[in-house]
């Protein structure tokens, strides 16, 4: 795993261009859809990084489609009474295209118009969908996704872009001011790699003691923080728990104790002083408080500042890369670079991945 992994890290920038370049063509058959249905509703089902990337990605898709969007797991699907609108679209979401729930879900569906959105130019899912989308980021072969995660949220960015272009919901300034944006987190990414590797050498000594660790965020940053804590138990393999900031509040902060780790993601806005407070109050229960913060320096040591466009629809492609680089990093250093040998057949006991899936 270890620099494996970190090398898909480091390839996210070019994944990133390069669905960026090519987002008329891989975003056509959705215009298509979304032009033919005109839908008042859209729905977005996946399984973990992929059900992440739909989370942090709604907002954004709501915001430019002027469409409910709603997100669900395949096993929480909404019963058919639930399905509100009348003309809803499906877009179901797995980066290998195999996930057997997923599947199954556009199956027990099929009665409405799906999309499949896999980094797979050929897999079932494709085939159960009416239409498919391509995530343009080449293969990641590996099981923990990192580059996965920027390429699904920015390829559904790019097809909330793209119909709201044709359907006239945004105005070319404003798309535009979007493709700017992504460009420059484009560019700003690599620099924010070598600031989060340099972050986690620093801290290695303090890191190499974690037990348990919560990551929180708010708004667009609890989708991050739910990504970041599945990235290292998937990994590290102890307890991460990620939470919306609110919510902690309200007795998750009861986990407080000495040998509890906090991931603050730091918001702009009118939370980021009481996001600052809450860390001076973990201070009286642990010492091992780090903050990710946003074109603000906070001073070094736990604290790490990273480059950012300042829009918090973007923060997805600035503040994953902590826990992204402590899972692909530190599990060799503590000795749990190997996943124990009874999960070796745990795919094909749970039936989680079509036979020859990724």
């Amino acid at each position: 795993m270890g620099m494996k992994m970190y090398g898909y890290i480091s390839q996210s920038p070019k994944a990133m261009e390069n669905i960026l370049h090519t987002r008329k063509e891989h975003a056509k058959a959705f215009v298509d859809l979304f032009m033919q249905k005109r839908p008042d509703r859209i729905y977005l089902c996946g399984c973990g990084t992929s059900y992440n990337a739909c989370a942090s990605a709604c907002r954004f898709m709501e915001k430019v489609l002027d469409t409910e969007v709603t997100i669900f797991t395949p096993t929480l699907a909404p019963g058919e009474e639930t399905v509100r609108k009348t003309n809803p679209i499906f877009i179901a979401v797995s980066q290998g295209g195999s996930s057997t729930n997923t599947t199954a879900a556009v199956e027990r569906f099929c009665d409405y118009p799906w999309v499949a959105l896999s980094a797979q130019e050929a897999c079932v899912l494709n085939d159960k969908c009416g239409a498919s989308c391509l995530i343009a980021c080449g293969e990641e072969d590996n099981g923990a996704k990192t580059m996965g995660y920027y390429a699904t949220v920015l390829s559904l960015y790019v097809l909330a872009l793209e119909a709201g272009q044709a359907a006239g919901a945004i105005a070319p300034e404003r798309y535009n001011d979007y493709i700017l944006k992504i460009e420059r987190e484009v560019r700003a990414m690599p620099e924010n790699v070598r600031r989060t590797r340099a972050w986690y050498e620093r801290n290695l000594e303090e890191l190499k003691q974690m037990k348990k660790i919560t990551i929180i965020g708010k708004g667009v940053a609890s989708a991050i923080a739910a990504e970041s804590a599945l990235k290292l138990v998937e990994t590290v393999r102890y307890p991460a728990m990620g939470y919306e900031f609110e919510e902690y509040l309200h007795g998750p902060d009861d986990l407080l104790d000495e040998e509890l780790y906090t991931l603050m993601l730091l918001s702009r806005g009118e939370q980021h002083d009481r996001m600052l407070r809450l860390i001076e109050f973990q201070k009286n229960g642990t010492e091992h408080n780090f903050v990710v913060s946003l074109g603000e320096d906070l001073g070094e040591g736990r604290n790490l500042s990273l480059l950012s466009v300042e829009d918090e629809d973007f923060t997805p492609f600035e503040q994953m890369l902590p826990a992204q680089v402590i899972a692909a990093l530190l599990p060799p250093v503590i000795g749990r670079e190997e996943s124990p040998e009874y999960f070796s057949n745990y795919y094909d006991l749970m039936g989680t991945k079509a036979p020859g899936g990724k």
